[in-house]
């Protein structure tokens, strides 16, 4: 699992990797993920700017898996591909 920090910008957090941008706010294309246990949807997280994570995409879902290494654990919601553009163009949030 690749080793990445938190960041922010105007859309609140996110983490990027497998080449996606994740962020604690449902998508258009989320859906419901009832093995998650904490499946952050609106913004919110017990992670903040800086920390220190591991981050993996969820095969075959837009989740990514965000963990410390303290146990904590919560599933980001894919917000697109962020090569070649500005973290803040990566923003589908469901309105």
């Amino acid at each position: 699992m690749a080793r990445t920090k938190v960041k922010r910008d105007a859309h609140g957090l996110y983490v990027r990797t497998d080449g996606k941008l994740y962020r604690p706010v449902r998508t258009i294309d989320a859906y419901p993920l009832s093995r998650a246990a904490n499946s952050r949807d609106d913004g919110t997280s017990a992670y903040e700017e800086g920390s220190q994570v591991q981050a993996r995409h969820f095969s075959g879902t837009p989740f990514c898996v965000v963990k410390d290494g303290a146990g904590a654990e919560e599933h980001w919601h894919s917000h697109g591909m962020y090569l070649g553009v500005k973290s803040t163009d990566c923003w589908q949030p469901v309105t």
